[in-house]
């Protein structure tokens, strides 16, 4: 079973999701994506491909990280689809996906329990590659969409 976590420091400013092809703890040897989202989906790298963590992409990676900005809404199906994208990709045996996130599913123009049940049902199908998907609530208790979380994880 996948684990969900919950942090109640603070307030969740942006989500994001982290893809893993072997282990996060072997990030020197691993490929790997980063995508926020908010109301649109901000990824790297952005050729479509998992980075190889090379001194150089680890470099423009954190940059990336430390240049977002907080947005509003979180429409996390493209941002899901594009780690499955990079994850079905990946050559490796291990991957891992690590979803971070209020867990609430409020992307404009959408029903949010529909648009959460419709994110669930897609992603569940486009995991060809049966990476593991590991997510992270950030918010007060309370404040957090755990069942969303817990769903996502399984």
């Amino acid at each position: 079973m996948r684990r969900v976590a919950r942090n109640s420091g603070r307030p969740a400013s942006f989500s994001a999701i982290l893809f893993f092809a072997n282990a996060p703890e072997r990030i020197s040897a691993s490929r790997s994506c980063i995508a926020f989202f908010d109301s649109g989906l901000y990824k790297f790298p952005n050729s479509g491909q998992p980075a190889t963590a090379t001194a150089s992409l680890k470099a423009a990676g954190l940059a990336f990280v430390m240049s977002t900005t907080p947005g509003h809404g979180t429409c996390h199906k493209p941002a899901l689809i594009a780690c499955l994208n990079y994850a079905n990709q990946s050559s490796s045996k291990r991957k891992v996906i690590i979803y971070l996130s209020d867990g609430f599913s409020h992307c404009p123009g959408h029903d949010p329990a529909q648009y959460a049940k419709e994110s669930l049902n897609e992603i569940s199908q486009r995991n060809t590659s049966h990476a593991h998907i590991n997510t992270i609530c950030i918010g007060a208790p309370g404040s957090v969409d755990e069942n969303f979380m817990r769903q996502l994880a399984s």
